[in-house]
């Protein structure tokens, strides 16, 4: 539950992705993470719950504001505490529900907020010393079109909302430049009662 464990976690490949970003960009590889999750090898107990789920997008941000092009979270068989969902208890095809955990919703919360026709460009923000302050409770990334710079999505996490209580933070005003006037934004919510919920989680109040 600190925004700075995935800042330090996305260092380690850090002399490799300076390389990469040195090269003129139409000579550029791409780099890919083949493989993350909360735990190796099929997770942990707590990898069912939301605070992961915080986890899983905070980190699949701070990869992408560090120069990764994509990132692949790991599932396996069914049961495994950190998948994104589990088939029906049934042969392979057969009728049933699916169970849906908590990574599922993290990846729709990190999907809409990357989904740009030009790719997007992910930044830091650094709220509350954030990236470097393992004590800081709030964090944020801007996600900008990478041709016409303009902002296109906010992702902030708060994670010290353990009781309900709302926690204040400043948004830098540089953040929204080449932002619109006008128009509508739209606000979803990734939730749930609790960092321990299994369960009742939801995006955008749909669960």
């Amino acid at each position: 539950m600190s925004h700075t464990n995935t800042v330090n976690l996305a260092k380690w490949q850090e002399p490799g992705l300076q390389i990469i970003a040195s090269t003129p960009v139409d000579q550029r590889k791409p780099v890919l993470m083949d493989e993350f999750n909360s735990a190796s090898c099929g997770g942990i107990p707590e990898s069912s719950m939301f605070g992961m789920a915080l986890w899983t997008a905070d980190y699949a941000l701070q990869m992408a504001s560090v120069g990764y092009s994509g990132a692949y979270l790991h599932t396996r068989e069914r049961g495994v505490t950190y998948n994104l969902f589990d088939p029906p208890a049934a042969v392979a095809g057969g009728p049933g529900e699916w169970d849906t955990h908590a990574n599922w919703y993290a990846m729709l919360a990190v999907t809409e907020a990357l989904q740009n026709t030009n790719g997007s460009k992910v930044v830091d923000l650094g709220l509350s010393n954030s990236i470097t302050d393992y004590s800081a409770v709030t964090a944020g990334y801007a996600i900008y079109d990478p041709k016409s710079s303009n902002i296109n999505a906010l992702a902030l996490f708060n994670y010290a909302n353990m009781s309900m209580q709302s926690t204040d933070f400043d948004i830098p005003a540089s953040v929204f430049n080449g932002a619109s006037d006008s128009g509508s934004i739209l606000v979803r919510y990734l939730t749930a009662p609790t960092a321990t919920e299994t369960t009742n989680i939801t995006w955008g109040n749909q669960t």
